[in-house]
């Protein structure tokens, strides 16, 4: 079957950052005509997990096309001496935990059950 081409919608300038402790701040900045800014969301990951987790969106960051991304690249670094990250480490980790913690539960039971299929033939 060919579908139709699905639309798509332009969402800025991306780069990421490593943090240079296993973690990546990825920002995503669109230009906003009426405003003459860029509207920026910001996430971040853990190297070893292929997940992204919004930071905070709608940050509004005053730069030029030509510099947007040294721009991006400084307010990343300086909020990253500011302990702003230390938050979101802490929750992504807590939350990669949790999930692993839930995963082996299910795993046993689905074990466990199989096991008594089994037993039942």
């Amino acid at each position: 079957m060919n579908r139709k081409m699905l639309p798509y919608t332009y969402e800025g300038e991306t780069i990421s950052i490593n943090l240079e402790n296993g973690f990546t701040v990825i920002a995503v900045a669109k230009w906003n005509k009426e405003e003459k800014l860029y509207y920026t969301k910001f996430y971040i990951n853990r190297e070893d997990v292929e997940q992204q987790d919004l930071i905070v969106s709608d940050i509004k960051i005053n730069a030029e096309i030509r510099n947007i991304r040294v721009t991006l690249a400084r307010y990343i670094t300086d909020k990253l001496d500011e302990g702003f990250y230390d938050y979101y480490i802490d929750r992504f980790n807590y939350g990669t935990k949790c999930f692993d913690i839930g995963n082996d539960i299910v795993e046993t039971e689905n074990i466990n059950h199989s096991k008594g299929e089994r037993n039942n033939d």
